[in-house]
C-alpha cells in the first residue's frame, strides 16, 4: 500500500497577539487557525513548516514554550477560543505530542504563562486567562504516559469580573535570590497586577498604574549583568513601553523614598532627568516614581522585603505596541538569562530595538529600526528574538513573517521565510503543467506556489491578486494565464507578466520556455491603483532590475506585495449573483461558470469563447439551485454539473457554434442532500459525484436509458463528501481520491471490470497519517501529473493550510 507524506504546507499565522514563539533550539510554534504550526526559519534541509499539530476543535490564540528547567523547548502549551488548554511534550521520536488537556474556562482563553519548579522540575505551574473574567491556577507532573490526561479543575480562580476587567497577558518568574513565584497580569483594565505565590495560591500584592490604555504584553528577565535585579516590561494600547525593576531592599528602616532607592541602586533623580533629556511631553503619561514595597514570605524563619519601582517609559512607536521580548543568551542554567536588549512590535509596522544607555540610567535608546513602509502587513502583532543567530522574527495582522537577520556589515537583512493564507483556502489548482499551484482564498489573495530546481523546496513565487472581495475559484487558460471568479459577479481573466516568466525559467533552471504569446508583448509587471480592483498593466521599464530580469531566489513578503502581481487582460460580465464555480475544456477554447442561485432562471451554466471572450448566446440549463461544481470530461465530449437542488446534469457537445453543448441527461435526486463535488473517469466511460448526504456515487453513461439506471457503484462513508477527483493513470483500476468535511483525506480504488450496482468493492488504495490532514473542511483536492512512479496531488481546506502530498508506486 503506497504511503502519502506531506512535502508542502502553507498556512498563515492567526491574528493573535504574541501568537509565536521559538524555542531554544531553533524551532518557532505558531497559532495557525485551529493548528499549531512549527518550523525553523534556519534550517535549509527542512525548510518550510514540518508539522501543523491537530487536537483544538476552535482558533488557536496563542502558544509558548516552557522556558524553565532541564524541559525548557520541549513542552509547549497552547490555548484556543475552544476553552481549551493543551501541554504538547516532544517524544522520544522527536514528535509533538499532547500529554494534557486543562477544561475549566467559560470563555476564550487570551493568555497563559508557565513555570517549572526549581526543586522538582517536572512539576510545572500553569496559569491562564480568559474573557470570562478570571485567571485560572493549574498544576501539572511531567510524565511518560502516553494516555492524555484531562484536568478539569484548577487549584485556585482569581475573579476578576468585580472591575469588569478581564487579563489579556500573563507572565511568572522567580524574584531575585528567591524560591517564590511572582506573577504579572495585565489587560483591559489599564492597571498591571502583581501577584505572588504563597502555598499554591496567588495573593495580589499591588497594581502598578501608568499605562493609558489596555495593556497588551508582559516579560520578565533576569539579566546576565544584574541577577539581583528582576526586570518587567509592559506595553500598551497608550504606544508606550514601560520598564519595571524589582531587587530585594536590604534596609526599610529609612523613610525617605529617594534614600531608599539609592540604597537598591535606582535614582528617581536620574529618571526625571532622563524623561527631561528625552524632551517627553508628560500630558496623558503617568510617570511616578513611588517605590512600592513588599514582604515575601520564604519559609517561617525568613522574610525578604523586595522594591518595584518604574524605571524607564519608552517612545518611539505610533500605534498600539503588542509585543516586548528580551534576548535571551545561552545558558545552561535552571532560569532563563537574558540580555538588557528589549525587542518591541507594534501596529505601526515596525519593530524597534531597546538598549539602556551607558550614561544615563532611566535612558532607553532605539538602536535599530526595521519594518515595512506602505505594506499591506496591517501592523505587527508580535516579535521574536531568535535563539540561534542575530535575527529578529514578527508576525503581522495579516498573517505574514517577516524576519531579519544581522549581516557582517551590522546591517539588518530582511531574509526569506514562510508564507501562507490567513483564512479559508476555497481553491487550488496545478497549472497545466503541473510547474506550479496557484491558490485562493476568503483573505482575499491568490497566491503562486512553485518549487525551486536547487534547493527543492516549495515557496511562494507570486502573488498574482491582491483582491477587495473574498475570492472563490480558478481555472487555468494556459501555463500562465487563468480566470477567476470572487464574491462579485464579474469574472477576470489574469495573465502573468515578462517578469514572472523569467522567474519560472529561473526556478526552473531552463533558458527558456515555449509559451503561447510573445514575451515582447507581455507587460514587465502589474500594479493595482488604491481602492482599485483591477490590476493594471506596467510596461515601462523600471528601475528594480529583478523585475526586467526575474529572480532566482524566493522573494520576501515585502516584494510578493509590490512587485509580483499579474494584470488583468479581461473582464467578462453577465452573470446576476456571485461567481460560485469556473472551468473550462481541455483544450481551453470554453470557460464554463456558475454564480449563486436561488431560482432557475439564475441556476445556469455560461459559456465564454476565450479567444474572443464573448459569451455564446444560451447558457444551459437544468438546475434550480445554486450549481456547485462542474467537470468536463478528458475528450471535452460532456459537461457534468451538480449542485444544491441535490441533482446532476449531463450536457453533450455539438457542433452548433451557437450552442456548443445541449443537455442530454438530468437526475433530479441523484444524493438525498447537497452534492459538493464531481469528477470523471479518466477514460471517460464515468463520472462520480460527492454529496453531503455521505455518499459517493459513480454513473455510466446511458443517453438511451432513464437516467435513474445510470448509477454502478455508490460508495457510503460516516462523514460529507466534500471534493473529489479521479487520478489519471494507465491502470486495471480506478482510483479517487476524496476529501471530507472533517478534513481527512481518503484514497480508493477499485477494479475497472468490477464497477457494478452496489456490489463495487473498493478499498482503501493509499494511507497518510491523520496528524497530516487537515482539520476541516477539504474544500479542493488536484492530482499532478504522473511523474515516473511519483504520486502527487494538493488540497485546500476551510482550515486555511494548502498542502501537496506524495507518494511512490510500488
Amino acid at each position: 500500500m503506497i504511503s502519502f507524506e506531506p512535502k508542502f504546507i502553507s498556512i498563515g499565522a492567526n491574528k493573535v497577539t504574541n501568537g509565536a514563539d521559538w524555542n531554544i533550539y531553533g524551532q518557532v510554534a505558531f497559532a495557525a487557525g485551529n493548528f499549531v504550526a512549527l518550523f525553523k526559519p534556519f534550517d535549509e534541509k527542512n525548510y518550510g513548516i514540518t508539522a501543523t499539530l491537530p487536537g483544538h476543535k476552535d482558533v488557536v490564540n496563542g502558544v509558548k514554550f516552557l522556558k524553565f528547567g532541564p524541559h525548557q523547548g520541549k513542552v509547549l502549551i497552547s490555548y484556543s477560543q475552544d476553552k481549551t488548554i493543551r501541554i504538547w511534550k516532544l517524544n522520544s521520536q522527536n514528535k509533538w505530542v499532547t500529554t494534557c488537556i486543562l477544561k475549566g474556562h467559560k470563555g476564550n482563553i487570551e493568555s497563559v504563562a508557565i513555570i517549572a519548579d526549581k526543586v522538582n522540575p517536572n512539576n510545572l505551574l500553569i496559569t491562564s486567562s480568559a474573557t470570562d473574567s478570571t485567571i485560572k491556577v493549574w498544576n501539572y507532573v511531567l510524565n511518560d504516559s502516553e494516555k492524555v490526561e484531562e484536568i478539569k479543575e484548577s487549584i485556585q480562580t482569581i475573579d476578576t469580573s468585580y472591575k469588569k476587567f478581564f487579563s489579556l497577558t500573563l507572565d511568572m518568574s522567580y524574584l531575585p535570590n528567591s524560591n517564590k513565584i511572582i506573577m504579572a497580569a495585565g489587560g483591559t483594565n489599564l492597571v498591571i497586577d502583581i501577584y505572588i505565590l504563597n502555598s499554591n495560591n496567588f495573593d495580589k500584592i499591588l497594581s502598578l498604574q501608568g499605562h493609558t490604555d489596555w495593556v497588551r504584553c508582559v516579560e520578565f528577565a533576569k539579566m546576565v549583568n544584574d541577577p539581583n535585579t528582576l526586570i518587567l516590561a509592559s506595553s500598551s494600547q497608550d504606544k508606550y513601553i514601560r520598564i519595571w525593576k524589582i531587587s530585594e531592599t536590604l534596609d526599610i528602616k529609612s523613610s525617605n523614598t529617594d534614600d531608599l532607592l539609592k540604597k537598591n541602586n535606582f535614582s528617581s533623580k536620574d529618571i526625571l532627568e532622563s524623561f527631561s533629556l528625552n524632551n517627553l511631553n508628560t500630558d496623558g503619561i503617568q510617570l511616578s516614581t513611588k517605590a512600592h514595597i513588599f514582604e515575601v514570605n520564604e519559609d517561617d524563619s525568613n522574610k525578604k522585603n523586595f522594591t518595584l519601582l518604574l524605571d524607564a517609559v519608552l517612545m518611539g512607536h505610533d500605534n498600539w505596541v503588542y509585543s516586548v521580548k528580551w534576548k535571551r543568551i545561552s545558558s545552561d542554567s535552571f532560569e532563563p538569562v537574558y540580555e538588557m536588549v528589549l525587542l518591541s512590535a507594534s501596529a505601526d509596522n515596525t519593530m524597534i530595538l531597546w538598549i539602556p544607555d551607558s550614561e544615563l540610567n532611566g535612558v532607553w535608546n532605539s538602536t535599530i529600526r526595521v519594518g515595512e513602509l506602505g505594506s499591506e502587513s496591517n501592523g505587527f502583532i508580535g516579535g521574536l528574538f531568535s535563539p540561534e543567530k542575530d535575527a529578529i522574527l514578527a508576525h503581522s495582522f495579516t498573517g505574514a513573517f517577516y524576519l531579519w537577520e544581522k549581516s557582517q556589515n551590522n546591517i539588518w537583512e530582511p531574509k526569506v521565510t514562510i508564507t501562507g493564507h490567513f483564512g479559508p483556502v476555497e481553491q487550488v489548482r496545478w497549472d497545466p503543467s503541473s510547474n506550479y499551484i496557484i491558490s485562493v482564498s476568503k483573505d482575499q489573495t491568490a497566491r503562486l506556489f512553485m518549487q525551486h530546481v536547487k534547493t527543492q523546496n516549495w515557496y511562494e513565487v507570486a502573488r498574482p491578486q491582491i483582491h477587495g472581495y473574498d475570492m472563490r475559484c480558478l481555472t487555468f487558460l494556459n501555463n500562465h494565464k487563468y480566470i477567476c471568479g470572487a464574491d462579485e459577479k464579474v469574472l477576470r481573466v489574469i495573465q502573468a507578466p515578462l517578469s514572472f516568466v523569467k522567474t519560472f525559467n529561473k526556478f526552473k533552471g531552463i533558458d527558456y520556455m515555449e509559451i503561447d504569446d510573445n514575451q515582447e508583448d507581455r507587460p514587465i509587471s502589474a500594479s493595482l491603483p488604491s481602492l482599485g480592483l483591477s490590476n493594471k498593466a506596467v510596461s515601462q521599464p523600471d528601475t528594480n532590475t529583478q523585475l526586467l530580469e526575474g529572480i532566482d531566489s524566493p522573494p520576501i513578503e515585502n516584494y510578493l506585495c509590490n512587485y509580483t502581481l499579474w494584470p488583468e487582460i479581461q473582464k467578462l460580465y453577465g452573470h446576476v449573483y456571485e461567481i460560485m464555480y469556473v472551468t473550462t475544456t481541455h483544450d481551453f477554447r470554453i470557460a464554463a461558470s456558475v454564480n449563486k442561485a436561488a431560482k432557475p432562471e439564475h441556476a445556469t451554466i455560461r459559456l465564454w469563447n476565450t479567444k474572443t471572450w464573448k459569451e455564446y448566446p444560451k447558457p444551459l440549463t437544468g438546475h434550480t439551485l445554486t450549481i456547485t461544481s462542474l467537470a468536463f470530461s478528458s475528450d471535452d465530449v460532456y459537461l457534468v454539473s451538480v449542485g444544491r437542488d441535490r441533482s446532476w446534469s449531463l450536457y453533450k457537445k455539438t457542433e452548433n457554434e451557437e450552442e456548443p453543448y445541449k443537455l442530454v441527461g438530468h437526475n433530479s435526486k441523484a444524493h438525498a442532500r447537497i452534492i459538493w463535488d464531481c469528477s470523471w473517469t479518466p477514460d471517460n466511460k464515468y463520472f462520480a459525484t460527492a454529496s453531503r448526504d455521505k455518499t459517493l456515487k459513480i454513473w455510466k453513461i446511458g443517453e438511451e436509458e432513464p437516467v435513474n439506471k445510470w448509477i454502478v457503484s455508490t460508495l457510503k462513508l460516516k462523514e460529507s463528501i466534500t471534493a473529489v477527483q479521479f487520478l489519471d493513470i494507465n491502470a486495471s483500476y480506478y482510483v479517487l481520491a476524496l476529501g471530507l468535511e472533517s478534513g481527512k483525506i481518503n484514497i480508493m480504488k477499485c477494479e475497472k471490470n468490477d464497477l457494478k450496482l452496489n456490489g463495487s468493492t473498493w478499498t482503501e488504495f493509499a494511507i497518510i497519517n491523520e496528524n497530516d490532514m487537515h482539520v476541516a473542511s477539504v474544500k479542493s483536492i488536484e492530482w499532478r501529473k504522473t511523474q515516473d512512479n511519483k504520486l502527487s496531488f494538493v488540497t485546500c481546506s476551510t482550515d486555511g493550510s494548502i498542502r501537496i502530498f506524495e507518494g511512490m508506486l510500488e
